[in-house]
């Protein structure tokens, strides 16, 4: 059971918070309105399964890296599709 005042690494608390099970949960409690709300009581009222800390931070820095490796596979992605614009552009002149 999760427990507002129990230690979780900050990434793995970040993915988690993400997660679809737990928006739902979030937002079966929280305030209609344009702003939806969720008050510090009804957060304590859900309850999931957490590893410790130490497991939360090995699985948070997983994620880290994994988050990392997609963004610089997109980057070189897009330096790949930029020189194959290049190269076609060449062909054709």
């Amino acid at each position: 059971m999760l427990h507002l005042n129990c230690k979780l690494g900050t990434y793995f608390l970040f993915q988690l918070l993400q997660t679809s099970s737990m928006t739902e949960s979030i937002n079966e409690k929280t305030t209609p309105g344009v702003q939806q709300k969720i008050n510090k009581t009804d957060l304590k009222k859900i309850i999931t399964n957490v590893p410790t800390l130490n497991e939360s931070s090995m699985v948070g820095q997983m994620l880290s890296l994994l988050d990392n490796l997609i963004a610089a596979t997109q980057s070189r992605l897009s330096s790949l599709e930029l020189l194959k614009k290049s190269l076609l552009q060449d062909l054709f002149i």
